[in-house]
């Protein structure tokens, strides 16, 4: 989904991309354990660590702005700026968490029955290589 801003974003500057767990082009191992908010934070620290980057300025869209404040919260040193784009620190109120999950364990029965097709055909559908199974992996543990 970051695709359209990358050419403006690195003309000065590097920059690196990363796809979580189930999502884009990852490998996607089918054990649910693997999939938790924990997980992603260290995928993230990992892809800086193989980069060689000790601080970074760290940003996601929506589920990648949220593990990207949790990235912050649990290893400041990592991150020298914040860019948090559609997103929000998690849910504080127990009926909003207790309908998001609700509507997340929905959509990762959607993918179980339908495939891709419960996700629709936008444009990063369309782009990359899904695995369904996975998504509905990520669905429920993220």
């Amino acid at each position: 989904m970051w695709r359209p801003n990358l050419e403006a974003l690195a003309a000065d500057r590097q920059v690196v991309t990363w796809d979580m767990r189930g999502h884009g082009r990852t490998i996607t191992p089918q054990i649910e354990s693997l999939y938790t908010h924990d997980a992603a934070v260290g995928d993230l620290a990992a892809v800086l660590d193989f980069c060689e980057i000790e601080t970074a300025a760290v940003g996601g869209l929506s589920l990648g702005g949220y593990l990207s404040l949790a990235l912050c919260a649990s290893r400041p040193e990592r991150v020298g700026a914040l860019v948090l784009c559609d997103t929000g620190p998690g849910f504080r109120d127990e009926d909003a968490r207790r309908r998001w999950n609700t509507y997340a364990l929905g959509r990762a029965e959607a993918l179980e029955r339908d495939g891709l097709a419960a996700i629709g055909d936008s444009p990063e559908v369309r782009l990359a290589k899904h695995d369904p199974a996975a998504l509905a992996l990520a669905a429920r543990g993220f």
